[in-house]
């Protein structure tokens, strides 16, 4: 089964280790935000609006088509 998490940025160590532990009962976690290596507590001002559009496309894709 494959699960996509979701929640704030600033979380995203803490939900790294969810994702470990579903990965380790069989899951497949198809959200790649949790391997951005931006700064958990960044803003979305730190970012270019052609970044923010292109994670925007590849968290819709792996909602979408779980890849």
């Amino acid at each position: 089964m494959k699960i996509y998490l979701a929640s704030r940025f600033s979380t995203k160590d803490l939900m790294r280790e969810y994702a470990k532990d579903l990965e380790e009962m069989g899951f497949t976690v198809t959200s790649r935000w949790l391997k951005e290596t931006g700064d958990p507590n960044c803003k979305l001002s730190d970012f270019t609006d052609s970044f923010l559009l292109s994670t925007a496309i590849v968290d819709i894709e792996d909602i979408v088509t779980g890849k």
